[in-house]
């Protein structure tokens, strides 16, 4: 899908496997912006998305749905009860998180 025609989400910065889920979400349309938490190379998602990288300290106003990292390993229970939470690692093999991970290094 051409990212941005499924509406905004916004990414947490939590670890490397964050550009993994990011990069998930773009692929399924979504304009993505990113809240801080560890510094990781978001630079290396821009030849796959087509708008200016947005980076923000808190979570932007009027944004509903919110992404994680969390794969099946990690998971734990929605602490922001007033957002929709996407966890789009959930259903992968490490395997395959790292050959992503590897696809998004390759510049």
């Amino acid at each position: 899908m051409p990212v941005g025609v499924s509406g905004r989400v916004a990414v947490l910065l939590e670890n490397e496997n964050s550009l993994v889920a990011a990069f998930l979400m773009m692929k399924r349309g979504c304009k993505v912006c990113f809240v801080k938490g560890k510094d990781l190379e978001i630079e290396k998602l821009e030849k796959f998305y087509p708008y200016e990288i947005e980076v923000y300290d808190k979570i932007p106003e009027g944004i509903g749905v919110v992404v994680n990292s969390e794969t099946l390993e990690n998971f734990s229970e929605n602490k922001q009860k007033d957002k929709i939470i996407f966890k789009p690692l959930t259903g992968f093999k490490k395997e395959k998180i790292k050959e992503i991970k590897s696809l998004i290094r390759k510049t």
